[in-house]
């Protein structure tokens, strides 16, 4: 069919991830498996279909090359390293462990014989600008990025205003970078609509969309709490509502859209 490939995330560390004893806690429980599970893949699978197989550093930061080396022998044609362990987060580790990613890519690369060997480095990637500093760092083929991601989807963005971080944008112009990103996801979602049951089974399509504003609003929504809430009130139901809450937080910052 039209499958591109699969990718076995083992670097979930969400609690129900530990119930259902996967993501993360299966790799750090039985990494045997996992590379069972990832070998029986690649052996049933058409070689068109890649396999792929994301992790996060082991809590015993010795057994990084045993995990890696275990990877490339069940013949995963990619690899994605997240920079913290199962016990650290974003929160509390604000700083991804790139010199670990480095090492995961050499020990990648050193163990498969090809020194193209495709590996992408995850975490600490909060700006646009990031992104080459991770590379350079660690050699990675590629990166990744997820909550900042959320926030702005922009983030790979090359050129144009877009393309500028954060810290060098005025207020004026994050505004409306963000509000902009914002009409354009519901213009999208408007046309490609989310799976239904997305979130779960008791998420509905919608959820997913309303889920997706409040992050990309995040930091606006935070100073209208009366918006924020009616964006989460179980009377807007659609996207034309959200529309609607978008109309009315343009004229809450008239001073950055040239309104009274």
């Amino acid at each position: 069919g039209n499958v591109a490939g699969i990718d076995l995330n083992c670097g979930c560390p969400q609690a129900i991830a530990r119930k259902g004893r996967y993501g993360a806690f299966l790799m750090e429980d039985d990494p045997h498996l996992v590379g069972d599970v990832l070998s029986r893949l690649r052996q049933t699978l058409p070689h068109n279909v890649g396999v792929s197989a994301k992790i996060r550093l082991p809590i015993d930061e010795t057994m990084l090359q045993d995990r890696i080396q275990r990877l490339v022998e069940s013949g995963v044609d990619l690899i994605t390293v997240h920079g913290r362990n199962l016990k650290e987060n974003k929160t509390k580790v604000r700083e991804a462990n790139w010199d670990a990613i480095a090492l995961a890519t050499r020990i990648a690369r050193e163990h498969s014989g090809n020194e193209d060997f495709p590996v992408v480095a995850n975490g600490g990637i909060e700006y646009g600008s990031d992104v080459d500093k991770c590379l350079q760092h660690t050699g990675a083929s590629a990166v990744m990025s997820s909550e900042s991601l959320l926030e702005n989807p922009a983030l790979f963005a090359t050129s144009g205003l877009y393309a500028q971080d954060d810290v060098d944008m005025t207020p004026e112009q994050l505004f409306h970078r963000q509000i902009d990103l914002a009409e354009e996801y519901l213009d999208l979602a408007t046309i490609y609509p989310p799976v239904p049951g997305s979130l779960g089974k008791m998420g509905g399509s919608f959820n997913v969309v309303r889920s997706h504003v409040f992050k990309i609003l995040y930091r606006y929504l935070e100073e209208h709490h009366d918006l924020r809430n009616k964006l989460a009130d179980g009377a807007t139901l659609c996207i034309p509502d959200v529309r609607e809450i978008l109309v009315e937080l343009r004229g809450r910052y008239g001073q950055f859209t040239g309104s009274e």
